[in-house]
């Protein structure tokens, strides 16, 4: 059986479950409120890069494995964005980023 991923949000719900993870669960290691993860699981708000990196890092997603998965990049893209981090010795977009525009 395949499963077909079309959005952040049911990236997000596919892996939390996974894990056997609730939303309340997620919710408090991420520090917000679980109905924000329950908009996010419904595609009903989109989550700053920030939150995005946590959620990947609390559910074990591949850095920007989240946003490859929900269609934002192509997987052309997340391969070039991860040598680029590679190369320059950062572990998340948001710290490339910060240090690009300093």
């Amino acid at each position: 059986m395949e499963i077909k991923i079309n959005t952040l949000g049911e990236a997000v719900k596919f892996k939390r479950c996974l894990a056997g993870m609730t939303q309340r669960k997620l919710a408090s290691l991420l520090g917000v409120d679980y109905t924000y993860i329950s908009k996010i699981e419904n595609d009903r708000v989109i989550p700053s890069i920030e939150t995005i990196e946590k959620i990947e890092e609390i559910l074990d997603f591949q850095p920007g494995e989240l946003p490859s998965l929900a269609g934002f990049v192509s997987e052309e893209v997340m391969f070039l964005i991860k040598e680029i981090l590679t190369q320059k010795g950062e572990t998340t977009l948001v710290s490339l980023l910060s240090n690009f525009l300093k």
